[in-house]
Order: structure tokens, then C-alpha cells, then sequence
């Protein structure tokens, strides 16, 4: 963990719509200022999900049925997850995955963080 992904260094549930809206566009905000990146990481032993790419998917929904993505961050190369089982009624949460294993080139970034409160 770095000064860069700190703030996202918590679990953060997603347990309705306007929450996980929130998230998506707190990880679409990082994106585009080169915080994190999504990772093209998958847990092994883990039946890989077709998934649409994270930039497609809309902010207010309606959402795939699950939704599993992978972030990295560029300063400390953490590695984030989001996962929401949009079909059972649990909208799910962003954690950050410190039993994965570190993934990708280390790079730095610039710009401010964004609070997800």
C-alpha cells in the first residue's frame, strides 16, 4: 500500500445501486488519472467470467448479473477487486486483494485522491 491507493485500502460494500454507482465511478475517476489500472489478473483455479469491458459498463445500471474486476495500482502495484452478484440481490463490494499476488510494471502518477464518502 502507498500514499496513492491508501483511502482505497478498505473494504467498501456495495449493498444497494447508489452505492456501487458511487464505487464505479470512484474507479472510473482513478482510471483516468492513472491511480490504478484494470488488470487483466484472474485467481487461479477460478472459471474466468466473460465480462464486458469496465469502461462499458453504465454508471446507473442495469449491470451484468455479476460483475468481477481486478485493479492495480500504478505507485505500489496493490492489487484491488470489485465484485458484485448484481442477480442474487448483493451488490457486492471493492477490496483491496492483499493475498493476490503483485502483478504489472511499477509506474508513478500524478493528481489528487478522490474519497469515496
Amino acid at each position: 500500500m502507498c500514499s496513492q491507493c491508501a483511502d482505497l485500502d478498505t473494504t467498501v460494500p456495495t449493498g444497494c445501486p447508489s452505492s456501487l454507482t458511487q464505487v464505479l465511478k470512484v474507479i472510473r475517476d482513478d482510471l483516468a488519472d492513472a491511480t490504478i489500472a484494470e488488470s487483466a489478473y484472474w485467481p487461479p483455479g477460478q472459471v474466468a467470467i466473460d465480462r464486458p469491458a469496465f469502461g462499458s459498463l453504465p454508471l446507473e445500471g442495469p449491470w451484468p448479473d455479476y460483475l468481477e474486476y481486478y485493479f492495480t495500482c500504478l505507485a505500489c502495484d496493490r492489487r484491488f477487486r470489485l465484485a458484485a452478484d448484481i442477480y442474487h440481490g448483493r451488490v457486492g463490494e471493492l477490496v483491496a486483494a492483499a493475498s493476490l499476488t503483485r502483478f504489472g510494471p511499477q509506474n508513478s502518477r500524478r493528481g489528487k485522491r478522490k474519497r469515496m464518502h
